[in-house]
């Protein structure tokens, strides 16, 4: 499922008429699709009903999407008055499973080339009493990581480095797992137009 944060299709379509394909951004929207097929037979379970059914991972560009709040009335019957108070429908860090496909920094290397850092975090629901979320979300960081070593290249235009680093969280977060894989593409380099002033 792909879920492009803040952006209709029609705004994200106005967005790309502004960049080129080959950018940090033409990468980032071509790694959200290259992840919703690498991992759509994939199941996990669902936070939305504390895992009694499994969904799809989500996955988002950049940021999670931002909570929700609603505004609920009440009537205090101690003074006869009608308060409010909001009311978290949705915490987006623990609507888990979730992959956030983030650019972290991006540089240009001495041949002209953008080099981008990416940083893929995951957010999964794992209610079995074993406490081993860990594993699914070390089966993903290294299914992303076969994925571009048996072919660095994305989309002809996108080239993985080929180094990865992984970890998951240390903090006990139970039944939330959260983790990450980060690592660097090579975007082609522009060559300069000597031609204009020879």
């Amino acid at each position: 499922m792909y879920e492009a944060t803040g952006c209709s299709p029609s705004e994200s379509e106005v967005i790309m008429k502004d960049f080129p394909v080959t950018s940090p951004l033409g990468l980032q929207i071509a790694l959200v699709k290259e992840l919703t097929s690498l991992f759509d037979g994939m199941r996990f379970q669902n936070a939305a009903d504390n895992g009694e059914s499994l969904t799809k991972l989500a996955i988002y560009e950049q940021a999670l999407p931002i909570a929700t709040k609603e505004v609920k009335a009440y009537e205090d019957e101690t003074t006869d008055t009608t308060d409010f108070y909001t009311d978290e429908v949705e915490d987006s860090i623990i609507k888990c499973p979730w992959c956030n496909v983030k650019i972290d920094k991006w540089w240009q290397d001495k041949d002209n080339r953008w080099v981008v850092k990416i940083a893929f975090i995951f957010g999964i629901y794992n209610n079995d009493k074993s406490n081993r979320g860990h594993r699914e979300i070390i089966n993903l960081v290294e299914k992303i990581r076969q994925r571009f070593t048996l072919d660095p290249m994305l989309e002809s235009q996108y080239k993985n480095r080929g180094t990865f680093d992984a970890e998951v969280n240390e903090e006990d977060t139970y039944p939330y797992f959260f983790g990450v894989v980060v690592t660097d593409f090579e975007l082609k380099g522009i060559e300069r137009e000597w031609e204009k002033y020879l």
